[in-house]
């Protein structure tokens, strides 16, 4: 009898076989030069730099790219550390598996059509296991991204070494064995190691797949053994219709969601309500504002009210501080959430009259309804009102010329412009790359 580990590698060899589509492909490297984007937006910003500090200590030598920098290390380090400096902005997508492959094929040499591939393949083994797994993850207050990521790195890196079948069993089995809980608690107490959840598991997944090819073994029935996954995780085993409609990727449509903006997800709708309000009142002036209340999904204002905006971490959760910049600042940038924009005296005056509740009673972890409605009361007694029903890119994706210009606001002064025109035009054009050392070559310093 099959299990599902063997059922979800025969999904990656079918996925293997079929040709990449040019929709398929201009989703993955808008992907990719996103991500790449937040790494050298964290390095212009010069924070979330802990681990590159580590990597110096050590000195872990290699070829594979810090980006923004002159270092060079060891594969599963470079993804550590690209990961978790690309995530510190909570500008990234949940596109777990990009650091990994690009630092692990820079190791191997890999070409720009096999890095899609291999992109193509964690990202088709992540939508499957966001249906088995994320709702249950969540409930029990886990980073149900962070807790996935070496699930589907393994899969991308299992590709970039042109593992076996076998191998790439095992290199996925040792990655769900080693997986981090990553609760919300490091989020919402605003601590650093939470730009490790973005790191960590594209370190495991290089990690996994090296060791598969060396022998290292992880159990076949990882998912539905007595004492695997499902039976900590779900509530009940997966009937066999359910398993083979999640398992069927036929109707699976590829589309990364690309952030809007720069804070944790759960404040986005609220931020894509005030975008729409500000537009429709462009003469709103922040001084004037008496008192905002915000009503959205319970699980993100229940997160929000959790944390503080006293660190970096903890602003890009709390939905009164994010909201208050935005109306303060006139937009939302990364920078705006780190020191010493966080201890701004108009902003937190601002966020102390914001209120956020939830009206809502239906659970949203099953549902995945994800609304804002925003009432600004001015201090003539008008009241502005306004609802957002998904957050801006959720439902219409951002177009090419969107995610350039958000990589290049990202990247700032940090390269030159026509070293950024370079690194967007090489991306457009990655497929015909003979080596993507091409590329990562470019992401450290001219």
């Amino acid at each position: 009898m099959s299990t599902i580990l063997s059922r979800l590698v025969e999904i990656i060899q079918q996925v293997k076989s079929q040709p990449i589509t040019d929709s398929e492909k201009n989703e993955l490297k808008n992907a990719l030069l996103d991500r790449i984007g937040c790494g050298l937006g964290a390095r212009r910003l010069a924070v979330g730099q802990e681990i590159s500090a580590y990597i110096q200590q050590n000195q872990c030598q290699g070829v594979s790219t810090i980006w923004g920098t002159d270092m060079k290390t060891q594969p599963h380090l470079a993804a550590l550390v690209n990961g978790a400096s690309s995530s510190h902005l909570e500008y990234d997508s949940h596109d777990s598996m990009i650091p990994a492959t690009i630092a692990l094929g820079e190791h191997k040499g890999t070409s720009g059509e096999h890095l899609l591939q291999s992109l193509k393949i964690g990202y088709i083994t992540g939508v499957i296991l966001r249906k088995l797994l994320a709702s249950s993850v969540e409930k029990r207050r886990l980073h149900w991204p962070a807790y996935i990521a070496a699930f589907i790195s393994s899969a991308a890196c299992s590709n970039i070494l042109m593992l076996t079948r076998e191998e790439t069993a095992n290199a996925i089995s040792i990655a769900a064995s080693l997986s981090p809980a990553a609760p919300f608690e490091s989020f919402t107490r605003g601590t650093t190691v939470k730009d490790l959840y973005g790191g960590w598991g594209n370190m495991l997944g290089v990690q996994s797949a090296q060791l598969s090819k060396l022998g290292l073994t992880g159990p076949n029935t990882i998912f539905e053994g007595n004492r695997g996954l499902f039976k900590n995780w779900l509530d009940a085993l997966p009937d066999a219709e359910t398993l083979d409609t999640t398992l069927d990727i036929g109707e699976i449509e590829m589309m990364f969601h690309i952030k809007p903006f720069p804070s944790c997800t759960l404040a986005h709708p609220t931020l894509s309500a005030i975008e729409k309000l500000m537009t429709e009142n462009p003469g709103l002036r922040p001084e004037k504002i008496e008192k905002v209340e915000i009503d959205t999904y319970r699980f993100g204002a229940d997160l929000s009210e959790e944390s503080t905006p006293d660190t970096p971490i903890g602003a890009k959760l709390n939905i009164p501080f994010l909201a208050a910049s935005m109306l303060i600042h006139g937009q939302l940038l990364p920078e705006h959430s780190e020191n010493p924009w966080i201890r701004d005296g108009k902003v937190l005056g601002l966020a102390d009259r914001i209120h956020v509740g939830c009206g809502y009673s239906e659970d949203e972890l099953l549902t995945r309804k994800r609304t804002a409605r925003v009432v600004i009361t001015l201090n003539t007694g008008e009241r502005l009102e306004t609802y957002a029903a998904n957050s801006r890119w959720s439902k219409t994706q951002a177009t090419n010329d969107e995610v350039q210009d958000k990589f290049r606001a990202n990247v700032g002064d940090l390269f030159s412009a026509s070293r950024v025109d370079e690194i967007v035009s090489m991306v457009g054009e990655i497929e015909f790359l003979e080596h993507i050392r091409e590329l990562t070559k470019l992401l450290g310093p001219e």
